[in-house]
């Protein structure tokens, strides 16, 4: 039995490294360390090709299963990989490698990471580590919660939709502000995991509350993540939601990142009714070039530029300019951090069409009543 068993581990390394190599280059190296553990060498890569590879191998591992003989065996990677730029030795990039991959183990395995220093250029970032490995755990104890903030019309002042904003709680119940963790799950691909759970709160939450629209954020991975896309695109169909009550943000620099994948994704879901928005708009230095290009229905001025409108004159010079070429391009116009009613008035004046920000209304975990 002894022989049998190693026998069907020894099948099945075989087989986990003909996967292995499948989705590998001709002029990429493998090589088994021992164990269950390879080693890969790609040449000519720059961080991000080498975290798609990354990618690649971890799902080529964990779908489909393995059969060997009667048995079939559903396996995950942890993948752990550092940049060979020429300033260490080998013996130092395997420790690097070796030791991202430990960080991917305490994320929860089935995870890939980056081996990267800090500023003083010895260790992974370790604040970073700690709060995506409690990001995982909070995703998997379902601790991801959406806060609701009210956008309003300036002409009436009636509430039209409500922005989904992301926290996760603790163990002990403490509330975690996106800022805290969002950075951490960029930098760990966590993005798509962290958006399809708030897409299912939110379309949860329309199907209950027929009195209210959303505006939901996408990530930039999320967005050109063919998987989630198909996935958003199925879930959406399902809900049978009438058109323009689910509008999706991306920030400009998630548009500019791969502009062609980028509108094919928005028009897929627009089909479906969805509405998408530009959010930050004016914090890039390519707004008004490519806002024509983008099939999107609304810009989110960034309220760094809308906060004190009411007493810097370039401030409100900026958004005019903003709110001229959105309209002339046939887009609406949601203006972001209005706090106080002297700048709700400029904004008027200006013929921004929505606004949000604490001058309305606070964040809360149920958007208000008679939305729609």
């Amino acid at each position: 039995m002894a022989r049998e068993g190693h026998s069907e581990g020894d099948q099945l390394l075989v087989m986990v490294a003909g996967r292995l190599a499948g989705a590998l280059r001709p002029m990429d190296a493998l090589a088994r360390l021992g164990g269950d553990e390879f080693a890969v060498i790609l040449p000519d890569v720059d961080s991000e090709q080498a975290f798609q590879t990354a990618e690649v191998l971890r799902s080529a591992v964990g779908e489909p299963g393995f059969q060997v003989g009667e048995r079939t065996y559903d396996l995950t990677a942890s993948v752990g990989f550092a940049v060979i730029d020429g300033s260490a030795g080998s013996e130092s990039v395997r420790a690097r490698a070796d030791e991202a991959l430990q960080v991917a183990k305490e994320m929860g395995r089935n995870q890939t990471f980056v081996w990267e220093e800090d500023l003083t250029g010895h260790a992974p970032m370790t604040a970073h580590r700690r709060m995506a490995i409690q990001l995982q755990n909070a995703l998997r104890d379902d601790r991801l919660i959406i806060h609701f903030q009210p956008v309003v019309s300036l002409a009436d002042g009636r509430t039209v939709y409500h922005e989904a904003l992301v926290r996760i709680t603790s163990p002990d119940g403490v509330l975690v502000p996106p800022g805290d963790f969002l950075p951490a799950a960029e930098r760990f691909g966590l993005m798509p995991q962290v958006d399809r759970r708030v897409v299912e709160k939110s379309l949860e939450l329309l199907a209950r509350r027929p009195d209210v629209n959303l505006f939901v954020n996408l990530a930039g991975g999320s967005l050109t993540d063919e998987s989630l896309l198909d996935w958003l695109s199925t879930a959406i169909a399902v809900c049978e939601l009438a058109p323009g009550r689910l509008t999706f943000e991306i920030t400009e620099t998630t548009a500019l990142s791969d502009l062609g994948r980028v509108q094919r994704a928005i028009r897929k879901l627009k089909q479906l009714g969805c509405c998408f928005a530009i959010d930050d708009f004016g914090t890039g230095f390519a707004s008004f070039g490519y806002l024509r290009s983008l099939p999107v229905d609304e810009v989110k001025i960034d309220g760094s530029y809308v906060h004190n409108i009411d007493r810097d004159p370039t401030s409100r010079a900026l958004v005019s300019a903003m709110v001229a070429v959105a309209h002339a391009l046939g887009k609406s116009v949601v203006a972001e951090k209005v706090d106080r009613e002297s700048v709700a008035v400029i904004l008027r004046e200006l013929g921004v069409e929505y606004g949000q920000g604490w001058h309305w209304g606070v964040a809360s975990p149920e958007p208000m009543a008679g939305t729609n």
